[in-house]
């Protein structure tokens, strides 16, 4: 009894390594900084002074599609709920949500600045100009500059704030549609192989696996679990090898089999669109013309 358990345990350890070391850890060098990261990168005020919003941080950055701790226990006894459903908590940092523009401290710190501070600089201004001030002309050219700039610096904010929520919606909405194309396919692979227990073990795994991507893994591991383990491509190559190991006069569901084959296309298609969007960023140049903008 206690060594088939000792097994058993040294077979669980076994496939974990397996699963978890998909690609060589020596492949994927940011993986220290995903290990130290602790807070989404839309909270910067909670990293260090400087760091920016770049190409790196975006393939590090950990995903919120799903609770992930909702995959890590056993439920095969136990009815669904709605918190299985929720939305996964924020990742902000604590200055962050302290910070967070619709908190009263953030409204109070705003409003409070910019009511004190206004006469301020105002008097500042006057005296570094001395006398050599026309108050007459001063007002005319902020009376016609001031809102042109506001016209311009609206519509620019405007434009980046459109841009950034379409990119989430497009994420949203691709997130959605894969979630639900992976659920059908993962129940036509199981029709497919019911009579094959070992090929549907396989077929689920492979399932569990782009699960796992999708709810734990950032955008940099699964692009290295694309290049050396691809969940879809593993499915691929498993319809292929059952199609030949059928007995000679059987042969698997051609429709099912064919509709798992077009379930598999339209996932590919999907991912490739999700990362994409994930990827997308503006380009620094967007927000230094905001900068000076802002600073005019």
């Amino acid at each position: 009894g206690k060594s088939s358990k000792t097994s058993a345990s040294n077979n669980q350890q076994r496939t974990r390594r397996r699963r978890n070391a998909a690609y060589p850890e020596s492949a994927y060098h940011l993986a220290k900084d995903e290990a130290n990261l602790r807070h989404s990168f839309i909270s910067f005020i909670d990293h260090s002074i400087g760091s920016r919003y770049t190409q790196v941080e975006r393939m590090v950055e950990p995903r919120t599609y799903a609770r992930p701790d909702q995959f890590t226990k056993e439920y095969r006894d136990v009815p669904p709920t709605i918190a299985d459903v929720a939305p996964p908590p924020s990742l902000y940092g604590p200055t962050a949500k302290f910070l967070a523009w619709n908190d009263l401290p953030a409204r109070l710190i705003v409003g409070g600045m910019s009511y004190f501070a206004f006469p301020y600089i105002v008097e500042s201004v006057t005296t570094a100009l001395g006398d050599s001030i026309n108050h007459e002309a001063l007002a005319e050219l902020v009376g016609n500059f001031m809102p042109s700039v506001s016209i311009i610096l609206g519509t620019y904010f405007s434009l980046t704030l459109g841009i950034l929520y379409e990119r989430k919606r497009r994420i949203q909405e691709t997130v959605a549609l894969e979630a639900a194309a992976l659920s059908r396919t993962s129940l036509n692979l199981l029709d497919l192989f019911a009579d094959d227990a070992e090929a549907a073990v396989q077929a689920a795994q492979c399932i569990v696996d782009q699960i796992n991507i999708l709810v734990r893994d950032s955008r940099g591991r699964e692009v290295m679990g694309v290049i050396y383990s691809d969940p879809y491509a593993r499915i691929n190559h498993l319809l292929h090898t059952s199609k030949e190991k059928v007995p000679k006069g059987e042969e698997l569901d051609p429709c099912l089999l064919a509709e798992v084959r077009k379930g598999i296309e339209n996932l590919y298609t999907m991912r490739t669109q999700r990362m994409s969007d994930e990827a997308m960023g503006l380009p620094p140049t967007h927000f230094d013309v905001m900068t000076f903008l802002c600073g005019l």
